[in-house]
């Protein structure tokens, strides 16, 4: 978790979407920043079976400590390595992913996409195509959300990619879609 600085009085703000000093932060990014951190805080330095052990244990506390840690693996899922995340999101999930999925659609479905990172970007859509494979429940609106955001007439670079990862990963699900 590449982003912790344990001697920094402040955390560094989220890393969504690329934003200039003076934007505001939406209260949806700076929270899932937030609980990444505390996430970071209760795994850092453990071997994986004692750091499953942990999120076992705090997701199973209550219904706000499980929504904490989806947000905080979400967010490491998106501006970090996918895999370690997933596999743990995919052990702690106990709604079916659901929380998970109405975090993502904040971000799919913002006015602010355009200024996604693009390491978020494809993250992101890394993320939709294992909820895909996963036959998570919601899944679809996360999909109708980014199939929203492509823009007819904008050949961009940016705009062309999610085109094209957008009808991989639709040709590559046609049983699912």
């Amino acid at each position: 978790m590449s982003e912790l600085d344990p001697l920094s009085p402040t955390p560094k703000p989220p890393q969504l979407f690329a934003s200039d000093p003076i934007d505001v932060i939406d209260a949806w990014q700076q929270e899932l920043c937030d609980n990444y951190h505390l996430v970071a805080a209760l795994i850092s330095g453990k071997p994986p079976t004692e750091a499953h052990d942990v999120l076992q244990q705090r997701a199973s506390e209550s219904m706000k400590s499980h929504g904490e840690l989806i947000n905080g693996l979400l967010y490491g899922l998106l501006t970090e390595s996918s895999e370690p995340f997933f596999r743990q999101l995919s052990l702690v999930a106990r709604d079916g992913y659901a929380h998970a999925i109405n975090r993502l659609l904040l971000v799919a479905g913002s006015p602010k996409f355009v200024g996604v990172r693009q390491k978020v970007r494809v993250q992101l859509l890394w993320t939709v195509a294992a909820l895909v494979r996963a036959n998570a429940a919601g899944v679809d609106a996360l999909v109708l959300a980014l199939v929203r955001q492509m823009r007819g007439g904008d050949v961009t670079m940016a705009n062309f990619w999610l085109v094209s990862q957008m009808l991989g990963l639709l040709e590559a699900n046609y049983a699912w879609l």
